[in-house]
């Protein structure tokens, strides 16, 4: 069974004193609107991973880019040491990233890949479009 993936931009997350509650996402967001570009921007995107086959090497890893190279957040494996709660040794992630002044470098899309053991299991674009020209 393939891992179900869900990729949320939004404007911030708020994590809970309560252990293993995900996060509260404010203002999810269907279009970046920097007010200048180029310019820094500030936004957070949460991941949402179910039914994910793992096993004792299994990592993740999440980029966070311009469409037209520009990196913004490097893929950087993660070792996942979940357990297993569902059928199959498949487990449930969740992840927040808060992306601080990032440098946006033009007008376009901003993409979220979520690859398992360097294969890519999901992907989200938005577009990033001026607030004033």
């Amino acid at each position: 069974m393939e891992p179900q993936i869900e990729i949320v931009f939004c404007e911030g997350l708020q994590t809970s004193p309560t252990p293993n509650t995900p996060p509260t996402i404010t203002n999810p967001l269907s279009l970046l609107r920097p007010y200048a570009i180029p310019g820094n921007y500030s936004f957070s995107v949460f991941c949402s991973i179910d039914q994910l086959p793992i096993d004792s090497q299994t990592q993740i890893s999440i980029e966070i880019g311009e469409t037209d190279g520009n990196i913004l957040l490097p893929s950087t494996p993660i070792p996942i040491n979940a357990v297993a709660n569902g059928p199959g040794n498949q487990a449930s992630i969740k992840l927040g990233i808060d992306l601080r002044n990032a440098i946006i470098s033009k007008e376009g899309e901003i993409y979220a890949q979520i690859k398992q053991n360097n294969s890519l299991i999901g992907e989200k674009k938005i577009k990033v479009s001026v607030l004033q020209k």
